[in-house]
């Protein structure tokens, strides 16, 4: 995203190795990692057929956290222990805008029993993502203000996300075996 292809594709062709085929599923707690790897790495080796062909295998087994656990491995609602606290979520941008992830994390909520209150801007961007924050800093701060707003008028007292934060976690999982 930088500009830096030449170390974007050693990074990919590092990680294609180490992670591709060892693993079941790729998954991170980043939502614009998640559509970086799944989106970007096969355009990295647009030029290299069978490089792309490597990293289109590796981007099939990319998925978000939240389809991971609700669409794959299908976890039960008796599987959650949660409080019942008045929650909204945050969308990032790069999960339902880039990755298409829109169900999934409702549905967890609503298996978990948490009373769910609706942020009117929920798919509107906070502001952090990826370098804009360390870009654009002032920006930044304003629709992030705008964006805590939006969640305080919901009345809830938890906010819930599919974002770690600014440092991501990137983890394979291996496929269940039942």
């Amino acid at each position: 995203m930088m500009g830096e292809k030449t170390a974007a594709r050693d990074v990919a062709s590092r990680n294609m190795t180490a992670m591709g085929n060892k693993a079941d599923w790729i998954v991170t707690l980043c939502a614009s990692c998640a559509s970086h790897l799944k989106h970007n790495y096969p355009q990295l080796f647009a030029d290299d057929p069978e490089m792309h062909e490597k990293a289109q295998r590796f981007a099939d087994k990319v998925v978000a956290f939240s389809t991971l656990m609700n669409d794959i491995l299908r976890v039960p609602q008796d599987a959650f222990t949660s409080p019942a606290v008045k929650t909204t979520y945050h969308a990032p941008c790069h999960l339902c805008r880039g990755m298409g992830v829109r169900k999934a994390p409702h549905e967890l909520i609503r298996k978990a029993g948490l009373p769910f209150s609706p942020a009117a801007e929920e798919e509107t961007c906070c502001g952090f993502g990826g370098s804009y924050s360390g870009k654009f800093p002032q920006i930044s701060a304003q629709i992030l203000e705008s964006k805590l707003a939006d969640v305080a008028a919901t009345g809830a007292e938890q906010l819930i996300t599919e974002c770690r934060d600014a440092s991501c976690s990137c983890a394979a999982v291996p496929r269940r075996r039942d």
